[in-house]
């Protein structure tokens, strides 16, 4: 049976088989190993492994303040923030909480940090961002001329802005995308001079900069001698897919109060033991409030791989619950090396399969998630029906000697075998056999647990679980 540890050490965190074995103690070390977290709906993943993982992580008694984890979680369904709220409290921990709410203004902007750097730093942020939130999956044959060109346009954007002096706002670079001349006649055009705020911030960029600036004759370059004299097909191409990134921003109400405008949340609140819930569910608010999220991810993934851990050495979580949602281009690099920034990634979902749908499906999206949850050095396996989980967890735990028993009856007499063979350690059909808690179980939950580069006080690369829900009577 579970039990949470009772030891003082600010790095050890449970002991799975409530033995006290040194083998199955679970420490901060193993989540900056990033850990994965499957069950069917109802399987008891949050009422289970979810909700000791999460109470673990909150609880600093006897913790110094330099040890306190941050936790950045992600919501997906409404009602999912009153937990955390709850959890918090009751580790007295509600003063830590940064709650950040749908309806908020100003929370934070995503350019701000790149105002005096590369303008390619900006641009991979924005490219990274977009990549899935529209949709995600595998690059096609022939895209890689178009995302050259919407790199390049970024980049020029955002050159113009910096060279004009204005604030590194998405919604300045979005005017400008759409004020910029299309074609050669409007360059003589003096209505169009007047009206374009192009133009007008390419006097401004001259003039403070001088006409000779490198960084000015790249984006003259390109939006006077180049981009009007394209072909109109290959123009509005470009033009229309740097639209795709930059227009959310501007139509959608919830995205540009959150980040087109000042920032109240600073990035190194999570470096000091902060709980930031982003209570923006992907179930309520869809698509703008995936994006949302998604930035929020980036930009904090970004910022814990730079920070100063002599200044900032707190331990910092990423709990993202229907992880799939959430997946960016990037996660596969920094949960490759989290550890180092003292940070990791829980990831949760119903099962493996969301994450190949999410992805696009095939074999390419099946060896990305493969990819991404082998970073993933722990592995809980709860209930489950979805046999291509199932398989999975039973390839990942791996093959090991079983005895098999055989039985035979005959007039004369009974007889009984044993014989070794290599068959999986754990069975694929046993995963859809695990208690899912409730009344009729007792309220206890089962799992098993698959860890990497260490063997339990089972004698073996998996443990065996069982969790006692919370509200158990």
């Amino acid at each position: 049976m579970y039990k949470q540890s009772t030891e003082l050490s600010q790095r050890v965190l449970l002991d799975l088989s409530g033995t006290g074995h040194s083998d199955d103690l679970f420490s901060i070390n193993d989540i900056f190993e990033n850990i994965f977290v499957t069950g069917s709906t109802g399987s008891g993943k949050t009422s289970g492994s979810g909700y000791y993982l999460a109470n673990a992580m909150l609880d600093d008694k006897n913790v110094p303040p330099q040890e306190r984890v941050g936790m950045i979680v992600f919501l997906y369904k409404k009602g999912d923030a009153q937990d955390w709220l709850r959890w918090a409290d009751d580790n007295d921990r509600e003063d830590d909480v940064i709650h950040i709410h749908a309806e908020d203004e100003d929370v934070f902007n995503l350019l701000e940090r790149y105002q005096h750097s590369e303008p390619m730093n900006a641009v991979n942020a924005l490219m990274c961002i977009s990549q899935l939130s529209m949709g995600g999956g595998n690059r096609k044959e022939g895209e890689s001329f178009w995302e050259v060109e919407q790199h390049k346009r970024l980049d020029r954007l955002i050159r113009l802005n910096q060279l004009a002096g204005l604030p590194l706002n998405i919604i300045t670079l979005y005017q400008i995308h759409i004020s910029a001349p299309i074609e050669p006649d409007q360059l003589n055009d003096e209505d169009f001079r007047e009206s374009s705020l192009c133009w007008k911030l390419l006097a401004q960029a001259a003039e403070k900069n001088g006409q000779d600036h490198p960084n000015f004759k790249l984006v003259e370059d390109y939006f006077i001698r180049e981009m009007p004299w394209l072909a109109d097909r290959t123009s509005s191409s470009i033009r229309a897919m740097v639209s795709a990134i930059l227009e959310p921003f501007v139509s959608s109400d919830l995205l540009q109060r959150f980040f087109c405008g000042g920032s109240t949340l600073r990035l190194e609140d999570a470096f000091s033991g902060k709980i930031i819930l982003l209570d923006i569910p992907v179930q309520i608010h869809e698509h703008a409030g995936r994006i949302a999220q998604i930035m929020f991810k980036y930009a904090f993934q970004k910022a814990v791989e730079q920070r100063d851990l002599g200044k900032h050495p707190n331990p910092l979580i990423f709990w993202q619950d229907e992880a799939q949602v959430f997946l960016t281009p990037y996660d596969h690099s920094f949960m490759s090396t989290c550890r180092s920034s003292r940070a990791g990634s829980v990831l949760l979902s119903q099962n493996i399969s969301n994450f190949y749908a999410a992805l696009g499906g095939g074999a390419q999206a099946e060896a990305q998630v493969n990819s991404l949850l082998a970073l993933c050095n722990t592995k809980i396996f709860h209930a489950n029906n979805d046999y291509v989980t199932n398989e999975w967890a039973a390839k990942t735990i791996g093959m090991g000697i079983r005895n098999l028993n055989s039985f035979s009856t005959s007039n004369q007499a009974d007889s009984a075998s044993t014989t070794q063979q290599i068959h999986f350690q754990v069975e694929p059909r046993e995963f859809s056999m695990l208690r899912n808690g409730g009344k009729k179980n007792d309220y206890l939950v089962d799992a098993i647990m698959a860890g990497t580069g260490r063997v339990f006080s089972s004698r073996s690369n998996f443990l065996s679980l069982t969790f006692e829900q919370p509200f158990a009577k």
